[in-house]
């Protein structure tokens, strides 16, 4: 609701929005559908038949909005394409010739599966399961053992009840609604979320699964991998981000052996990708095409209107290695990530519609499990609220005001302020550093009590009357 009415998100821009329809329904001696008291919010009808326009309104608000398309279409890779080098009318266009290489066929997202509903997991399976991936790991020596069965029995697994307390489960697990693992460090968890994870990977269940980082998650993917479960890494697809995974993939592979990582590797290292493959198949002068650049969505190839080029889909992201983490997923019944991955627009190469992957998540996974839920709420918190440090701080803005600013204009640049516009500038910033010192000196000598018992169970927003 809040999205669809921005308008309206607080008590008194409700009231006011009350107020005019009040006025309204008085100024033209009219009566609404409802009689609306400003003080206390109470709705009531004035007749016993619904207006035409509340059963449209509720009908709308009672069906999902639909998605919109991306509009896309994927270019001919028999045809000639280009690319170029730049978002400017002038900027360099390279050409793209015929490609005769086999080129696998675009797959989307299935967006009708439905999830499967409660989970029953039978713990002699589990068990089965920890002997069997001890066995496997028994033929490559090299790899280190989890000892999954002898960490298996080491545990028990205990379910509560409301009013009996901790029953122990001895047959069946079962995953329904929201359920919590909890132990202390070393009673468990970490072997029966990944014996879980191998179980559902094999039994065609689709989960998600999300760690305190894209490392952790990379490990638990080789283990998971290595155990012939199709499993899927999602990552976030912006240029920075790819950049930062791969130089934390880099140091990595560096601090193995004695030789600065040459000649050694990680497993599932190729997910993390950067470097576009279009250039390997053109025969024009690729000095100019920067490292990582990929014009995935924005290859151009003729067709548009008047004879003009259009941008489209590229033809090889269906073979590409810098997109190999993101058409794993469409295969994969497991995925592993991080949170933050989560809010990732999904590629038009795998989807029609524009959707983020939570969504896609939400609406046909059977399962989605946290690792350190604590970790994962402070990770939302700090990713969903903007925060600004105004003073008190190396960062705060007071601070970047009178280093960057106004000790500029004292030290020897106060040529500056002949400039009306920047007189008036720094008047204010100056005056910004007066309000923000009475603000912290009022603040040091607020009594604590006081304000805890006034705003006690309260949420406090900017937008909070004070």
């Amino acid at each position: 609701m809040r999205q669809m009415s921005l308008a309206y998100v607080t008590h008194q821009s409700v009231k006011h929005a009350i107020a005019l329809y009040n006025n309204y329904h008085y100024s033209n001696n009219t009566q609404g559908t409802y009689e609306i008291d400003i003080e206390t919010l109470h709705f009531q009808r004035t007749d016993a038949l619904e207006d035409s326009q509340i059963t449209k309104a509720r009908q709308i608000l009672s069906n999902p909005l639909p998605y919109d398309t991306y509009g896309f279409t994927v270019a001919d890779p028999r045809q000639p394409m280009a690319v170029a080098l730049g978002e400017d009318s002038t900027s360099v266009k390279l050409d793209i010739p015929r490609i005769s290489a086999p080129i696998a066929a675009h797959r989307t997202h299935s967006l009708n599966r439905q999830p499967r509903g409660k989970i029953r997991i039978p713990l002699k399976e589990l068990r089965d399961l920890a002997i069997e991936m001890d066995e496997r790991e028994q033929q490559y020596p090299e790899r280190r053992s989890g000892n999954w069965a002898d960490r298996f029995e080491r545990f028990d697994l205990m379910v509560s009840e409301a009013g009996k307390g901790l029953r122990k489960e001895d047959d069946v697990l079962e995953l329904e609604d929201i359920k919590h693992l909890i132990g202390l460090p070393g009673s468990g968890k970490t072997t029966l979320l990944v014996l879980i994870a191998v179980w559902l990977g094999l039994h065609a269940y689709k989960a998600m699964f999300v760690f305190p980082s894209i490392e952790v998650a990379r490990q638990y993917m080789a283990d998971l991998a290595f155990h012939q479960v199709k499993v899927g890494m999602l990552v976030g697809q912006g240029d920075e981000t790819r950049r930062r995974h791969a130089d934390n993939i880099a140091e990595a592979i560096a601090a193995i052996g004695n030789n600065g990582g040459f000649a050694y590797s990680l497993e599932q290292a190729e997910v993390f990708g950067l470097n576009c493959v279009l250039p390997a198949f053109s025969t024009a002068d690729m000095s100019l095409w920067g490292f990582g650049y990929a014009p995935c969505n924005e290859v151009l190839q003729g067709g548009g209107k008047q004879g003009k080029m259009k941008k489209c889909l590229c033809p090889l992201w269906t073979m590409c290695g810098r997109n190999k983490a993101q058409r794993d997923l469409l295969d994969a019944n497991i995925w592993v990530g991080h949170v933050r991955s989560l809010d990732t627009q999904i590629s038009p190469h795998a989807t029609y519609e524009q959707l983020r992957y939570f969504e896609l998540i939400a609406r046909t996974f059977d399962l989605v499990v946290f690792d350190e839920g604590d970790m994962v709420q402070k990770v939302l918190d700090d990713y969903g609220a903007a925060t600004l440090s105004i003073s008190g701080s190396e960062r705060s803005i007071h601070r970047v005001i009178l280093e960057q600013i106004l000790n500029r204009f004292a030290r020897g640049e106060n040529y500056r302020l002949f400039d009306r516009d920047i007189e008036l500038y720094s008047r204010d910033l100056a005056e910004f550093g007066n309000h923000n010192t009475s603000l912290i000196t009022t603040i040091h000598n607020m009594s604590a009590s006081r304000v805890k018992e006034r705003y006690e169970n309260q949420l406090l927003t900017v937008l909070t009357d004070c």
